[in-house]
């Protein structure tokens, strides 16, 4: 929530005593994750997460 506020406040999600959140690199495919103490970004969610493989769950 406080990312969200200070980026509609300032157009800049970071602020005083959170973790920085990542400068936005177009051209590639990953996911920020958010965490308590941490920001990070996820190169390939879908590779790391198996979407692949759960997509074709429940097909006939």
């Amino acid at each position: 929530m406080r990312y969200w506020a200070t980026f509609t406040g300032r157009g800049d999600p970071n602020g005083h005593g959170q973790p920085d959140w990542p400068t936005y690199q177009g051209g590639g495919n990953s996911t920020v994750q958010l965490s308590p103490d941490n920001v990070s970004t996820m190169p390939d969610y879908a590779a790391e997460h198996h979407c692949a493989f759960w997509r074709t769950l429940g097909r006939a």
